[in-house]
């Protein structure tokens, strides 16, 4: 892929894109060493489930600590929080200040429609090595699970399961293989960056299995299971940090340690002074 930019573009080519998510690859979740367990455990496994269903609603820099006070709240009734009142999960949600106002009652209905999960499947471990297909396996999360995305475009809370599952080294390689990787508004910016004209054209007329598709199949081309690897460095770029920031930059603590400072369309003249409007 290359710059999109008039004649003075500079190439964007596979050894750039290995920089770039190669600072990033091996970086697991802040939140993985606030839990009560470690995040490979049979206990510890189950936290990976409520965070991916709850993205997008607690922030994640909290994510750790609401999972943890949800385990002192109810320790191992974790598992039957589909049992528990709905008014009294609101209560703890409410009380602790979780999320913003209108999304307190969908936390409290994911936390019963996870643990009813738990219920019917068993552990994520027994569930994981059920032996169906990657793609299968997100479309039954995204089914049974309340606001997981069973009608969303991208299904990206049921991928965002497999990458955590990933990351704690729970996910065996044929799952990741017969699923994509979640695709986010960073991977978006990145081809409207970087994307030859051929290439966007394609991908932004195209429908959303096809969109997943044909950013699966260029990451996986650069190297193994690229999509999955690449999926937090490409989420991050450009995705806005505040008004004068983006994630990608807080991420590497500037601009001056990304391998594609020369090149991106968001970089400063002078890193430290904050963005150009």
């Amino acid at each position: 892929m290359k710059l999109d930019r008039g004649r003075n573009a500079l190439p964007v080519g596979k050894s750039e894109i290995l920089a770039f998510i190669g600072q990033r690859e091996s970086i697991k979740p802040d939140w993985f060493e606030a839990l009560p367990f470690p995040v490979d455990s049979e206990w510890g496994s189950a936290f990976l489930l409520y965070a991916a269903a709850l993205k997008g609603i607690i922030p994640e820099p909290q994510t750790g600590q609401f999972l943890s006070a949800l385990w002192e709240a109810y320790g191992l009734q974790l598992f039957r929080l589909s049992h528990r009142p709905y008014e009294e999960l609101f209560d703890f949600v409410a009380g602790g200040k979780w999320g913003d106002d209108p999304q307190r009652s969908k936390i409290a209905g994911i936390l019963r429609s996870v643990s009813d999960f738990f219920f019917k499947q068993g552990t994520v471990s027994q569930y994981i090595l059920k032996g169906i297909s990657g793609e299968a396996m997100v479309d039954d999360l995204a089914a049974q699970i309340f606001w997981m995305g069973k009608t969303s475009t991208y299904k990206n809370k049921a991928r965002f399961f497999l990458w955590l599952a990933y990351q704690a080294g729970l996910a065996p390689v044929s799952l990741l293989e017969s699923a994509a990787a979640p695709l986010t508004r960073g991977h978006m910016q990145w081809i409207a960056a970087f994307g030859d004209r051929g290439f966007k054209e394609r991908f932004f007329q195209a429908t959303p299995p096809a969109k997943l598709a044909m950013v699966s199949k260029w990451l996986r081309e650069i190297l193994p299971l690229g999509d999955w690897k690449a999926f937090l460095a490409m989420d991050e770029f450009l995705n806005r940090q505040g008004p004068n920031s983006f994630l990608c930059r807080f991420a590497r603590k500037s601009c001056d340690r990304c391998p594609l400072q020369k090149v991106c369309p968001g970089a400063a003249l002078d890193p430290g002074k904050g963005l150009p409007p």
